[in-house]
């Protein structure tokens, strides 16, 4: 039988925070909705609180990876498994604010939208931000190139946004199983949208963790996926040049640079590793540096650091917006 909704929610070592993740959910105003739980190997007692909640309510389902694959891997599982008309993906150890899933498909259902953004508070160090800061409200229906290239603020996460199932399914576009897995999602997603708005409701609580990709210990398998995705972000560049789309695809490219190297790469304790990644981050940069001075979404500050260095700009990387 359809629901409205399928909550997506891939599950590795959360059985501290996953229980307070679920009650979020079960205090939802709006209760057509089903729960895939993707349990990506879990080596804590995850799935054992997973099935607890499946047996408790009817609306769970548990999924068990047979190895670790990733978010990326385990949100194409819950996608293939979907009944909801809309997708709604949720980390495992974040919280929504009661009357999410009413108010996103109450609007989306409205405007018949592929993709509708909210807002969001990061919570770091006991302090409580909201996300984006210099939000634009877009009331008009518009395309997904045209929305990532007229607001001042694109969000590259996909636990913001609820998704028409349809239309993810019928672009065919997965999630990659590797680090950053959101960043060429939403990016492929919002070329393909024809029917993309936005609404000012903050009702995401992103919980900054000591296992989050910018506190975790940084693996080789980090720094080597963390190549992957440049490698992506330039071919993405590279293939949209002529397109509505691509003065923000270039800014998240060219400030990728400086976001890799800082949160990932340099974090790395594995010097030879280390230095090869920023040698190839370094090359790889070198063919656009000039680029870079006529980057129509590129700040000022942001366009002079990259052109001396990237590795310079990634040592002053304050001055960019993180996640």
């Amino acid at each position: 039988m359809n629901v409205k909704i399928s909550v997506i929610i891939p599950v590795f070592n959360a059985s501290k925070y996953v229980k307070d993740t679920f009650n979020s959910l079960q205090n939802q105003t709006f209760k057509d909705f089903e729960v895939i739980f993707i349990n990506d190997r879990s080596t804590d007692n995850s799935l054992e609180i997973l099935k607890d909640f499946e047996i408790k309510d009817s609306r769970v389902c548990v999924l068990s990876n047979k190895i670790n694959k990733g978010a990326g891997y385990s949100r194409n599982r819950g996608i293939s498994l979907a009944k909801g008309d809309y997708i709604y993906f949720l980390d495992s150890d974040d919280l929504i604010h009661e009357k999410t899933l009413e108010i996103l498909y109450n609007e989306s259902t409205k405007y018949s939208l592929d993709i509708l953004e909210g807002r969001f508070y990061k919570i770091a160090d006991g302090q409580k931000k909201i996300n984006p800061k210099n939000f634009k409200l877009q009331e008009d229906i518009v395309t997904g190139q045209y929305y990532f290239n007229n607001l001042p603020h694109i969000s590259i996460v996909v636990w913001d946004k609820l998704w028409k199932t349809e239309f993810i399914k019928s672009t065919r576009i997965v999630f990659d199983e590797h680090r950053y897995e959101d960043v060429t999602f939403v990016i492929s997603m919002f070329i393909k949208a024809k029917r993309v708005k936005n609404i000012d409701f903050a009702f995401y609580n992103y919980i900054e963790r000591e296992n989050s990709i910018v506190t975790s210990k940084i693996t080789d398998k980090h720094i080597k996926e963390s190549l992957v995705l440049v490698e992506d972000l330039e071919s993405r560049y590279l293939s949209t040049k002529q397109e509505e789309i691509n003065p923000i695809i270039e800014k998240i490219f060219f400030t990728g640079f400086a976001s890799i190297l800082s949160k990932t790469i340099f974090k790395s304790n594995n010097a030879t590793l280390r230095k090869n990644a920023i040698k190839i981050m370094v090359k790889t940069f070198s063919k656009y540096r000039w680029d870079v001075l006529k980057a129509k979404k590129v700040g000022l500050k942001e366009k002079a650091l990259l052109f001396i260095s990237p590795v310079f700009a990634a040592k002053m990387y304050g001055i960019f917006k993180s996640k």
